[in-house]
């Protein structure tokens, strides 16, 4: 499996240490805890073939809350998170997942900077982020985003041992931390997404959680 098969998904998603019908199913524990006091229902399908294909299936994009969510087995180990958001998977799930199931969560970002032709001007800001979940606790983070127009970069936590600390000292900011740099991290982890492993899940069995209910006034739908 490769980042690249997400699309615009590789912007923003999550990782949760454990089986995906587990983690599935805890999200909606942890979920229908509080979204049934305002008439929400989730109900959950299995699916299966190519990410990319099942990622689709998130479409349309909405605000100014979620409504689709698929869990995906990466390997035998890890399981990716993705939702419809507008601006992207939210961050929160992966980390309040590892601390219900006391296990480790990780938080990626790997947005490319898109630049329209001609005009030069930023269509989308680059950001290569890693967040590292244990149970509750935020072992580790570390990132470089253009904050737009200005890069910037920061870490902090406990580095891991197979980091490479001395790219952080790059003279320019954005390569302090690149996409290569992370993928390779996440290559340590055993969650490889540049096929430097074989996945024996590339087709699934994935879970697909829709939220139907009265939605919010100001609910909007965007169709790519």
């Amino acid at each position: 499996m490769h980042v690249e098969q997400f699309g615009t998904f590789r912007n923003s998603f999550g990782l949760i240490k454990g089986r995906c019908q587990l983690i599935a199913q805890d999200f909606q524990d942890w979920q229908n805890g509080f979204l049934s006091q305002y008439g929400f229902h989730l109900s959950e399908s299995t699916i299966s073939g190519p990410i990319d294909d099942a990622l689709k299936k998130l479409s349309p994009r909405t605000a100014p809350i979620s409504t689709s969510y698929l869990f995906w087995p990466l390997n035998e180990e890890w399981t990716l998170y993705f939702d419809n958001g507008r601006l992207g998977t939210d961050a929160s799930p992966p980390s309040v997942l590892a601390s219900r199931l006391h296990t480790a969560g990780i938080r990626v970002s790997l947005a490319n900077e898109l630049v329209e032709p001609g005009t030069g001007r930023v269509l989308q800001y680059g950001a290569t982020i890693f967040e590292y979940f244990e149970n509750s606790e935020a072992r580790r983070f570390i990132y470089a985003v253009n904050d737009g127009g200005r890069w910037v970069f920061n870490q902090g936590g406990t580095p891991f041992d197979f980091e490479t600390t001395e790219t952080y000292k790059s003279r320019l900011v954005r390569d302090r931390f690149s996409a290569s740099t992370l993928l390779g991290y996440l290559n340590k982890l055993n969650a490889s997404l540049d096929e430097t492993s074989e996945s024996k899940n590339e087709y699934g069995p994935g879970r697909l959680i829709v939220k139907t209910g009265k939605m919010p006034r100001d609910f909007i739908e965007f169709h790519e």
